[in-house]
């Protein structure tokens, strides 16, 4: 059984996810619209089929590798993606650059749902889980 940390760390990185599907769905049209003013022909164009797909699929194995198979590897790819789209937003906020409206809206909540998903990993039973001492060494 599962402890209640992973539990809470997939729902909250799930959801996180979900958020982003929905970010991504509202502002399809504004994206699409900026490749095409930047005079991309159409094969460029299906880089925004390419970096959607990938930017779901790679969280989806992330979170299944750390919720299903117990994976410490993953969980430390997680923790530092995190950490780079903390600074990644951080660097858009202070610009001044994050979306108006919805999609700044379901950014910085997508946001404070991955920092608790990941909290959660750092939690003992999660760590215990993960194969991980008390320590945050593993455990062989």
């Amino acid at each position: 059984m599962r402890p209640k940390s992973i539990v809470r760390f997939e729902i909250f990185y799930l959801a996180a996810l979900a958020l982003a599907v929905v970010n991504a769905v509202t502002s399809w049209s504004r994206n699409a619209a900026l490749i095409h003013r930047s005079g991309a022909d159409t094969m460029v164009a299906g880089y925004q089929y390419w970096t959607t797909g990938l930017g779901l699929l790679i969280p989806l194995l992330l979170w299944y590798f750390v919720a299903r198979r117990a994976s410490v590897i993953a969980k430390w790819i997680i923790v530092a993606m995190f950490a780079i789209g903390a600074l990644s937003l951080g660097y858009v906020v202070i610009a001044g650059r994050l979306a108006n409206g919805l999609g700044g809206v379901l950014a910085a909540v997508a946001f404070v749902f991955q920092a608790v998903a990941v909290a959660m990993l750092f939690r003992a039973d999660a760590r215990t889980w993960l194969g991980e001492d008390v320590m945050g060494e593993i455990v062989e």
